[in-house]
């Protein structure tokens, strides 16, 4: 199984537009620290999850090599435009020329996600390619309720600490447990801390500021004290924001008040667990 960084910034990406920050100075001549929107593909080798598809979906998926994957299941967390918008690039992958396969795709999303994808993205497919509609089969998810993708996959869907209703996802097969917990700030209720608490060998973690800025992210502060209770396996922070660190200082701080286990991704990173 991998995990594959399609994507780590927050919504502004890195650089940002008009942005002479430091961060994003220091992103025109280094790659590492340029970010596209957050995105995650696990790859299970015959199955794949995506997590969120982000605006740069098309072009995460072809600078990896990864534009003929198999995609089975896209796991949406909310509606935030950022989140979701990548969903219309599917509508130009034609795996039935290059792969002699209909392309599927089994997309979650909660209700309220599914309400605003009714109201936008469904007139945007009406005035493209109506045929896209065929391509997805839609489930609405419920807080906590199990759902199996496969005989030896198995999510369930928690509620996050976001400014609007977020989903966020605990994956589980029979050697693996993956928390996806983005975007959330800190103030998570009891339940979901112990379900978390419960999937632990990895956990990608939002952490999008240095400092506080608002609500629904994590500052650096609050990521590194939420790993330490929890104290998985490995944890991942992504969505990264330009009011951060940059990506080499931003790592070395994780890792060293994190006992090591938290490391700071990077798009076109792969972790083989």
């Amino acid at each position: 199984m991998k995990f594959i960084f399609l994507g780590t910034g927050d919504a502004d990406g890195i650089p940002a537009l008009g942005c002479k920050c430091e961060v994003c100075k220091r992103s025109i001549h280094s790659k590492i620290e340029q970010r596209t929107r957050a995105s995650l593909l696990i790859d299970f080798g015959y199955y794949a999850i995506l997590l969120d598809a982000a605006p740069e979906l098309r072009l995460q998926l072809n600078r990896l090599r990864l534009s003929e994957k198999f995609i089975n299941a896209v796991l949406i967390t909310h509606w935030h435009f950022e989140h979701w918008i990548g969903l219309v690039e599917l509508h130009s992958w034609d795996r039935k020329r290059m792969q002699r396969v209909e392309p599927k795709f089994t997309i979650l999303m909660n209700k309220y996600t599914h309400e605003q994808y009714s109201k936008i993205l469904n007139p945007l497919t009406d005035s493209t390619n109506v045929w896209l509609k065929t391509r997805y089969h839609i489930q609405i998810v419920k807080d906590y309720s199990k759902i199996k993708l496969t005989d030896d996959i198995e999510i369930i869907p928690i509620p996050l600490d976001h400014t609007i209703p977020t989903t966020g996802y605990l994956i589980y097969t029979p050697n693996v447990h993956i928390a996806y917990l983005v975007d959330t700030g800190a103030k998570l209720s009891d339940k979901t801390i112990e379900y978390v608490k419960e999937c632990k060998d990895y956990v990608i973690l939002d952490v999008t500021w240095y400092n506080k800025e608002g609500k629904g992210h994590m500052a650096v502060p609050e990521a590194i004290n939420f790993i330490n209770d929890i104290k998985p396996r490995k944890a991942y922070a992504t969505h990264i924001g330009h009011k951060n660190l940059p990506h080499n200082e931003l790592d070395y701080l994780l890792r060293s008040k994190t006992n090591n286990v938290m490391a700071a991704a990077y798009d076109g990173l792969v972790v083989c667990a």
